[in-house]
């Protein structure tokens, strides 16, 4: 009998998805990734996901409560929210959609070859910039590449964002950074 987390498909208590089961997803720079669509409510997500939000996480400013990000453990995306408004979607690197780029994957990778690829695909010199934890902010695609672990694996967790999303320090909830 194998130890718990042993299984085929897991490193340690992580379970990795693999290819055949994540669903397939392309990315248009900032219009959206997958049905989702920049600017969409909580409502709309749900109703296109065709799923409640696992967690919802909301801050308050005086009397006024605002959305920050809703998980859809399902889907394998997080939802991050601007105003009511979707600005931010991340993929889980474990178990997240495999969203592809000019048919390249961005989920799920070994980090250093998907910085390597976007860098060469880059369209304008100084639109590669690295956020303050040196993750690569892809400023022509309203992209990041971030890493999540999985014990001794790191893989990527893309960001797909809108321009004023692009300073991932002060526009990310600190729960996101947690995340790697």
């Amino acid at each position: 009998m194998a130890a718990p987390g042993s299984e085929a498909g897991y490193c340690g208590p992580w379970r990795i998805a693999p290819e055949e089961e994540r669903a397939e997803w392309t990315f248009t720079p900032y219009v959206g990734v997958g049905p989702l669509h920049f600017g969409m409510t909580l409502e709309e997500i749900t109703r296109v996901l065709g799923e409640e939000p696992a967690v919802s996480s909301y801050s308050h400013h005086g009397e006024d409560q605002h959305l920050d990000y809703a998980d859809f453990s399902e889907s394998g995306i997080r939802a991050l929210f601007r105003d009511g408004r979707l600005g931010c979607v991340a993929a889980d690197a474990l178990t997240g959609p495999q969203v592809r780029l000019d048919a390249s994957p961005l989920t799920g990778c070994a980090p250093s070859h998907v910085e390597d690829w976007l860098v060469h695909r880059t369209t304008r010199p100084g639109s590669l910039a690295y956020s303050v934890t040196g993750d690569p902010v892809f400023a022509d695609l309203g992209l990041a590449i971030r890493p999540q672990r999985a014990g001794d694996i790191v893989l990527t967790r893309p960001l797909f964002l809108l321009h004023d999303w692009l300073d991932l320090w002060h526009s990310l909830p600190g729960e996101e950074w947690s995340c790697s």
